[in-house]
């Protein structure tokens, strides 16, 4: 999910996408648990990152696209990750 002003746009694992008129912090209350915040902006499924460059701060996905981790974000981010794998 990534955010855009006052909207957010949601990609599915279809490769379909919809945008809707939603604050991102409304779109992450309404998402189950393995989706989290990583940025102002972006909300990942955790389950779709293959690697996480912590020197760099960033999250790469299965499909190879990668998004910027915040530095407030990150501890919990591997955190989470280690316990999943």
């Amino acid at each position: 999910v990534i955010a855009s002003g006052y909207c957010s746009t949601f990609y599915l694992a279809n490769s379909e996408k919809f945008t809707c008129a939603k604050l991102l912090k409304k779109a992450e209350a309404i998402l189950p648990p393995i989706f989290k915040r990583v940025s102002k902006n972006t909300i990942l499924n955790m389950n779709k990152i293959t690697e996480l460059q912590i020197e760099k701060r960033q999250a790469i996905l299965k499909n190879g696209e990668i998004y910027q981790v915040s530095v407030r974000k990150m501890k919990e981010i591997v955190q989470l990750l280690e316990t999943l794998n």
